[in-house]
């Protein structure tokens, strides 16, 4: 019981104003999730942070073994500037630092590095992924104006040290399940850590 007939669910993040408490996930690689061509990645992108901007929040783009898929990422983001957040595969310290200096030009309100995704396969596919120390981590955070997000946090210690690293948002994920095997669902872990 009570009296909440019109509950207000905006807020603010990165000095946007969203109409919800809900942001777009990630997404990236049209043809190696759905291996058909129902919708190019242009299409997919161009469509995701369009409706991002139509439902007043943010959207997340992501990052893949083919450097095409954060090049089509930026390009779309540079249509909604002030929607996007590109999220980088945890690449070579080098590479995440252009990365982020291309999220920054194309006027991105955030840029994330999916560090959950240094235990997939994409080491196979031609791109190196690898776990990031707290020193790299301070290191992306020093190096751009623009808020970090580190999207794959699983623990309240990977919280903790996010946070002392300067780090302005985690996004609890286990990677959809398909990063590691016999890992926790991110609802059981999400109490603690919050």
């Amino acid at each position: 019981l009570h009296d909440g007939v019109e509950p207000q669910l905006s807020l603010e993040l990165f000095g946007q104003k969203l109409s919800v408490p809900v942001i777009l996930g990630a997404v990236a690689g049209v043809k190696t999730n759905r291996l058909d061509d129902c919708i190019t990645e242009e299409n997919l992108l161009n469509s995701w942070l369009e409706g991002a901007k139509i439902g007043e929040t943010l959207g997340m783009t992501g990052d893949g073994p083919d450097p095409s898929l954060y090049a089509i990422a930026i390009e779309a983001s540079k249509k909604y500037p002030g929607v996007a957040i590109p999220i980088i595969k945890p690449r070579p310290q080098e590479e995440i630092l252009t990365r982020i200096k291309e999220a920054e030009e194309a006027g991105a309100v955030a840029v994330g590095v999916d560090i959950d995704a240094a235990a997939l396969i994409h080491n196979v596919k031609g791109l190196t992924c690898q776990p990031k120390t707290l020193d790299q981590i301070q290191k992306l955070v020093e190096s751009t104006h623009l808020p970090l997000v580190l999207k794959g946090i699983m623990t309240v210690e990977d919280a903790v040290a996010a946070y002392h690293a300067g780090v302005k948002a985690i996004v609890v994920s286990n990677h959809g399940g398909r990063a590691l095997d016999h890992c926790p669902g991110t609802a059981e872990v999400l109490p603690e850590i919050a």
